[in-house]
């Protein structure tokens, strides 16, 4: 069994990912860490494609939390193709506004666990030729200074920088990595009022992100790796 492990997979976008992977015939792991209940409602709506999928639960808050995880998963699910590295958290705020323990706190969940992930699963993955996909956030092309939510742009900025490094250090192994970086989704917090300041005037939705995902995992895209693709309407363009 190869299994598509998506973090964060119960709720919001990670769920849509699970949904739409599962529906292209993916044994899909759905972690979660407090939603238990919201991850079983994304394993029975996946078990409709009739694929495997099974929740899995993780502590993502510290490293050692993180080994924890790492090591119960490899006991339950042994060969792994690809990895779907969506969950993170979000602060709003400048660097100076920033506590020290909430800049930690930001980049353990949003680098270090990507990271720790993809060194240890990564055997498996060489295996099976498989792929990784890191969740962005829109704007980091432009590699422009931030002082609305630093913290977190500079912590996605450096999973860009990891994803490019590691998608020129695996391509000779037919390892692809790649990031997508969506704009405001539905579950936004920060959704600009009115939503007409989007060039598109829209916002996206979790099964686009979620369908892109698809096609970079798929057989049609298999020369690609080292990318950043941004699906945000235009915003921060």
């Amino acid at each position: 069994m190869k299994w598509t492990l998506v973090t964060g997979g119960a709720k919001n976008l990670g769920a849509a990912i699970c949904l739409e992977l599962a529906k292209q015939g993916h044994a899909i792991a759905v972690h979660y860490n407090t939603s238990k209940e919201e991850a079983q409602l994304v394993v029975e709506k996946c078990s409709y494609y009739q694929v495997p999928v099974q929740a899995v639960q993780g502590d993502f808050s510290t490293i050692e939390s993180t080994q924890r995880f790492i090591k119960e998963y490899q006991k339950h699910f042994a060969e792994t193709k690809n990895l779907i590295n969506n969950v993170g958290n979000y602060l709003l705020g400048s660097s100076l506004k920033t506590s020290i323990c909430q800049w930690h706190d930001l980049f353990q969940t949003n680098l270090h666990v990507p990271y720790c992930l993809i060194k240890n699963l990564l055997p498996s993955i060489k295996k099976w030729k498989g792929s990784i996909v890191n969740i962005g956030v829109a704007g980091l092309n432009a590699n422009r200074a931030d002082t609305y939510a630093t913290a977190y742009t500079v912590s996605k900025s450096g999973l860009l920088m990891l994803t490019k490094s590691l998608a020129l250090e695996l391509a000779a192994d037919q390892v692809r990595v790649n990031m997508i970086s969506p704009g405001y989704l539905e579950e936004s917090l920060d959704l600009p009022h009115p939503i007409t300041k989007i060039p598109m005037q829209r916002v996206g939705r979790r099964d686009e992100v979620a369908q892109l995902i698809g096609y970079l995992l798929s057989d049609q895209a298999s020369y690609i790796t080292g990318q950043n693709i941004e699906i945000a309407g235009g915003t921060r363009l």
